[in-house]
């Protein structure tokens, strides 16, 4: 079934954009892990991105360390129980948390992304 679902993503994606296949996987990943359990996005979803990437050149541990890049959006899920016990420890409004730490992840993401692009951990091109 992961072949046929990676397949599918392949026929979804114009080849011209093949060669940018992991920067889409790292923007994929900021949505995808806030809404998204971590073993929901791990194992359901980065599998079918792996077998989308290979026909793209890339292998399966380019495609997850791209899926890595949502991870500072992971931690402001509702979905992750430390940040209900973060925001009943100091009394605090989870969607003013949100709203102020989410720009601040993004901006992290970001700032992860472009290293990882710049040492070549994510090839790009």
């Amino acid at each position: 079934m992961i072949d046929a679902m990676g397949h599918a993503a392949v026929n979804v994606i114009p080849e011209s954009w093949g060669a940018v296949y992991g920067v889409m996987v790292s923007i994929l990943s900021l949505p995808l892990t806030f809404v998204l359990s971590n073993d929901a996005y791990y194992f359901g979803v980065l599998p079918v991105l792996a077998k989308a990437g290979a026909a793209h050149g890339l292998t399966a541990a380019h495609v997850a360390r791209a899926s890595l890049i949502g991870s500072p959006m992971h931690v402001l899920s509702p979905l992750v129980p430390a940040l209900y016990l973060l925001v009943g420890r100091f009394t605090i409004n989870l969607g003013d948390l949100q709203r102020k730490a989410v720009p601040w992840g993004i901006l992290v993401a970001l700032a992860m992304a472009t290293i990882a692009f710049v040492l070549g951990v994510i090839p790009v091109g």
